[in-house]
């Protein structure tokens, strides 16, 4: 009898923008992935789903708790929910944020590179075939499958992006956000016989024993099995350099991906600018590395603070990437 109660007041305690006919999208409704393959933020239907009885319904109210009803409503089926839709659309404007700073350091390279976010292991967040990083907005931003198909978006997906990322994303299970850049000094270094990054100079140090080489250029990468060899390369570690190519810097978060793209590009460039001079590197002793490692302690907290101050600016200077 209490259960019963309790789902009725729940009937009539449910904000309309979470019943079926509204069109409103309710701030707080969750993003939710559906049989056909397709997300729905709010509801769209003006009745109750196919298949989705009345009966079906108040069932579910008795026996289920209320996240398994607001998948009934939006679905038509129970559902397995991806993510919070406060918290995708966060993820849109951080990544929408990292495209345009990229363009302001000059990571970008025509319309080409891509920066993406996992929602799950078959589908993420990335940026519109088409779109210079510079016009890019939250809601520009795609969500697409592994497969290719574009699930929420205007504009098609780029296939190189599709590989590269796609497999990134499943191979790494920390690699939930994947920034992939020909940005100029590491890509220099990817040229070089043997180039790598050399721990001999602070930032450098940072990347000391988190960089994986991909050491074989196969062309572009336009078919499933050679992003799965790209993304095989990257094991465990924080960055990869692609040969001949450019790199790719994967983390937990936007702000600590792109804080490590950020100090990753300045690393490249002293040590391309200290090479230009023809006179070998001043070396620092092995335990003086590790050291000077082990004090680089709050990197993920310095992150945030950084990527936070930086998106103060395009507050004020380009704030329609928030739209």
């Amino acid at each position: 009898r209490s259960r019963t109660y309790h789902a009725s007041i729940l009937l009539l305690l449910l904000p309309s923008g979470w019943l079926p006919g509204s069109q409103e999208r309710h701030k707080h409704m969750p993003l939710f992935r559906t049989k056909c393959g397709t997300y729905s933020s709010a509801p769209k239907f003006a009745s109750f789903p196919a298949g989705c009885s009345v009966g079906s319904l108040i069932a579910v109210f008795l026996m289920r708790p209320l996240q398994a009803v607001v998948n009934i409503l939006l679905s038509g089926e129970t559902g397995e929910k991806v993510s919070n839709m406060d918290d995708v659309a966060q993820m849109r404007i951080d990544l929408a944020a990292a495209y345009r700073l990229a363009v302001r350091f000059g990571f970008n390279e025509g319309i080409s590179n891509h920066f993406s976010i996992a929602l799950d292991d078959d589908t993420f967040l990335i940026n519109p075939h088409g779109l210079h990083w510079s016009e890019i907005k939250a809601s520009d931003i795609l969500i697409c499958d592994v497969e290719g198909n574009v699930l929420e978006g205007r504009h098609p997906v780029e296939p190189t992006a599709l590989f590269i990322h796609g497999q990134t994303h499943r191979a790494a299970p920390h690699a939930k956000v994947v920034l992939h850049s020909h940005m100029p000094y590491a890509t220099a270094i990817s040229m070089l016989e043997g180039g790598r990054i050399e721990p001999v100079e602070q930032n450098a140090i940072r990347f000391h024993g988190k960089i994986a080489y991909d050491d074989e250029y196969n062309g572009l990468a336009l078919d499933e099995e050679e992003g799965k060899r790209i993304a095989s390369k990257l094991g465990n570690k924080r960055v990869m350099f692609l040969a001949n190519h450019g790199v790719v810097v994967v983390g937990p978060n936007v702000a600590e991906a792109f804080d490590d793209l950020y100090y990753l590009e300045r690393a490249a460039m002293f040590q391309v600018l200290a090479q230009s001079t023809g006179r070998p590197y001043r070396r620092i002793p092995e335990k003086i590395v590790e050291m000077t490692l082990n004090q680089m302690v709050g990197e993920a907290e310095t992150a945030r603070l950084h990527f936070a101050a930086l998106k103060r600016q395009l507050d004020k200077d380009e704030p329609d990437y928030l739209n």
